[in-house]
């Protein structure tokens, strides 16, 4: 059987209808070819409006921009958890209590200035908060050229709270005298003013030339822990007498937005370590960056982050977290407080106030 195997090529020549395909081809080659002639002829290129001098190549990935400062680095501190408790920065109030310490406490008489009085030899307090109180005094004298403000209440004991707690309301809660172990005043951190005349005392209302305190005691890192507007958040009564040590910057922070520590507090906690950190400047130009990290409630201890470059301050703030306040652009120290302290005395001098009120002392409250 023979296979098909298509027409061959002599085939098609030899073929009449071939011919005829072929003519047919040739003419139409032909034709193309005029056609394309003519509009190779008639073709005009078209200018560019822009001058080559004038064009540029426009990349299709974009090279980012070097960055001319490295990024921070961290390095870590491991602290014992008791610090959660200690430090300028802790909350005491009626929900958190004061789990009571030695502080660093030493007698307000023997490390005042002439600025101002005390109302005992006895009277106890933190020393970074007596140092900035001398410094608040002199500033008060320098602006009013008065002198007659008057410590009258300090450091207490848990007990001394207790007794005063009860004096007031008993059992049922005060307004105005804090719970035994949830007042500042066994921090160390709080004092209580009253005016001394001489051969009489009264109340510090903080009206008139005294006025000054309120507005300016945040400069030398002292805030009045229970404003007026406050009084729900803090659950204690108006004091103009009480003022609370909380150190710079946090004390001018806390002043410009006009917050009470119970809200600055639940501020800081939003800034964390891997997240935004609150960047401020304090009144001397001095810039910081703050964020807290959250204590390990499960060991006796944690490993903070903190900045290789930079000095900065460790602080708990009584709760749950820690309070990292970086110094930008000074040494790489630390001033973060030890686990415990016993540098504090509670020994009562042999001397006399250089003079003290004649009436019995009557303490303020918180």
């Amino acid at each position: 059987m023979d296979f098909y195997t298509g027409t061959q090529p002599d085939e098609l020549r030899k073929s009449p209808k071939g011919i005829i395909a072929g003519t047919l081809a040739v003419l139409l080659l032909l034709g193309a070819a005029g056609f394309t002639a003519r509009v190779v002829k008639d073709f005009t290129p078209i200018e560019s409006e822009f001058s080559a001098a004038e064009s540029t190549v426009v990349p299709l990935i974009s090279e980012p921009e070097p960055t001319s400062e490295p990024d921070d680095i961290y390095i870590t501190e491991t602290i014992q958890n008791t610090l959660l408790r200690r430090g300028s920065m802790i909350l005491v109030n009626n929900a958190y209590g004061y789990e009571e310490f030695e502080e660093d406490l030493v007698s307000v008489y023997e490390n005042k200035n002439e600025f101002y009085y005390v109302s005992s030899i006895d009277l106890l307090m933190r020393k970074d908060a007596v140092e900035a109180m001398n410094e608040m005094m002199a500033a008060f004298h320098d602006e009013t050229g008065l002198k007659n403000v008057q410590i009258v209440s300090g450091y207490r004991t848990k007990e001394h709270q207790q007794e005063l707690y009860k004096a007031d309301e008993g059992e049922e809660g005060s307004k105005t005298v804090a719970k035994p172990g949830h007042s500042e005043h066994q921090t160390g951190l709080a004092c209580d003013f009253n005016l001394f005349f001489g051969d009489y005392s009264d109340d510090f209302d903080g009206t008139g030339d005294y006025t000054w305190f309120a507005e300016n005691c945040a400069e030398f890192g002292f805030i009045l822990r229970y404003p007026e507007d406050k009084i729900e958040t803090t659950e204690i009564a108006y004091e103009p007498w009480h003022f609370r040590y909380v150190g710079e910057p946090h004390a001018s922070e806390m002043t410009s937005r006009g917050l009470c520590l119970e809200e600055y507090i639940e501020l800081l906690s939003a800034y964390t370590y891997d997240g935004e950190h609150l960047e401020i400047t304090g009144l001397d130009g001095q810039k910081y960056e703050i964020y807290t990290f959250p204590a390990d409630i499960l060991s006796d201890t944690t490993t903070v982050p903190v900045p290789a470059d930079q000095g900065y301050t460790i602080h708990g703030n009584n709760i749950d977290r820690y309070i990292v306040t970086v110094a930008i652009g000074t040494s790489p120290t630390t001033t973060t407080l030890p686990a415990e302290t016993t540098t504090g005395s509670t020994e009562t001098t042999t001397t006399e106030p250089e003079e003290t009120t004649t009436d019995e002392e009557t303490e303020n409250e918180e």
